[in-house]
């Protein structure tokens, strides 16, 4: 091969354009400048342990992939260096990309000892001329340093996308740490008067007659420092670093005690409740009291996703080592538009929630060393699915 014949060997192979194409039109002026019927370029998969097919120039018979062992391109790998063919496959190894072919010539890809695959040429005759095998080294040695050079940049762009990654997630963090901070303080500050406000509305209601055009007045305080208690109560609830004490308990009990609160809440509000429990225990290791709270805000979520009445169903199982707990309504599903922003703190679509019950649930699993997943029906309704692990036996 000449030396402009090199030059376009690298250019083509290493051009900015699809590798493949690349490749193959680099094989097609190595074999326009060879005694050879046929070029193929075979990639080293380390992983797979296999050859596979990236480019061809020429007709005939090709395999599109080897074994580590299998063919030339086998004993390539295995001896490291060049191997001929010429009458009878070399080593008595059958190689069904020979077929038609009456010599062959493969050289391994090779830069700084690592492989990454095979130059295969073939020619239908049963001889070639000698004196191309310092050219097609030459050229062996050009692919495997582009096919080296696009494994790097490869890993490089990989790298910078989880770089990219690490940083925001860093950034997240820190918002979230300023967040906690600002949230706890904010709690704790506000608390203690609030409980003091709420002390005095109450005795103002005993000192108003039940007659007073004041009552409606104070009836609306108290419902208002009520609802700012459990805002507060949620906040602290979110940020809590840890789960107070775990015990092996049985998550079919915490659920049954954590419906019966709800049974007015199902009445008023025309819900069918179907319970399709484990038969047996299905221990976990479990804070009793923020299990049943994660279950709370499950249940209420689904209570209110049903205003005009339906049918909530709970079912509990496990699956090898897994417990789960299946919450589903038919209140109509979530916008696919939400779905990403449910347990993101004060995310709400409703018009009197906090934001808070779902991503408190969600924070209280993960304590757990569990996960929540959630199977959406648009227009049919919504399953969260709790997954926790199986404790042992009590």
């Amino acid at each position: 091969m000449e030396y402009d014949i090199i030059r376009k060997v690298a250019q083509l192979a290493s051009a900015e354009a699809d590798f493949d194409s690349g490749l193959k039109r680099a094989s097609g002026v190595i074999l326009d400048a060879s005694p050879f019927d046929q070029c193929a370029v075979y990639e080293w998969d380390e992983e797979e342990r296999a050859f596979y097919l990236k480019a061809v120039a020429g007709p005939g018979v090709r395999a599109e992939s080897y074994g580590e062992t299998e063919g030339m391109p086998g004993l390539v790998k295995k001896s490291m260096s060049p191997v001929s063919f010429s009458g009878a496959a070399p080593g008595g190894r059958l190689d069904p990309g020979l077929a038609g072919f009456g010599c062959a010539y493969a050289l391994p890809l090779v830069v700084m000892g690592s492989f990454y695959g095979v130059l295969y040429l073939k020619s239908k005759r049963a001889a070639v001329k000698p004196g191309f095998e310092a050219d097609a080294d030459l050229a062996a040695l050009l692919l495997a340093l582009v096919i080296r050079s696009r494994r790097a940049e490869a890993r490089y762009a990989e790298a910078l996308v989880k770089l990219g990654e690490a940083q925001d997630w860093i950034e997240r963090t820190e918002k979230l740490m300023a967040l906690v901070d600002m949230a706890s303080s904010l709690a704790h500050e506000i608390k203690n008067p609030l409980i003091s406000i709420g002390g005095y509305a109450a005795k103002l209601k005993r000192h108003v007659g039940e007659a007073s055009e004041a009552m409606p007045y104070v009836e609306q305080m108290l419902h208002e420092i009520k609802r700012v208690e459990k805002l507060i109560d949620g906040i602290m609830r979110f940020f809590a670093e840890s789960v107070s004490e775990t015990r092996n308990d049985d998550i079919n009990d915490i659920l049954v005690s954590a419906v019966r609160f709800f049974d007015e809440d199902f009445r008023t509000n025309n819900i069918k409740l179907v319970m399709d429990l484990f038969k047996g225990s299905l221990p976990v290791n479990a804070d009793r009291e923020q299990l049943t709270i994660a279950f709370d805000n499950l249940i209420a979520n689904a209570i209110q996703s049903m205003k005009g009445g339906g049918t909530l169903t709970l079912k509990t199982g496990v699956s090898d080592s897994t417990v789960f707990v299946r919450v589903t309504d038919s209140g109509g599903g979530i916008d696919p538009v939400h779905i990403g922003s449910i347990f993101n703190p004060f995310f709400t679509t409703k018009k009197n929630g906090t934001g808070l019950g779902l991503p408190i649930a969600n924070s209280i699993i993960h304590r757990h060393s569990g996960v929540i997943e959630v199977e959406n029906q648009e227009g049919v309704g919504v399953t969260f699915i709790l997954k926790m692990p199986l404790a042992g036996k009590k």
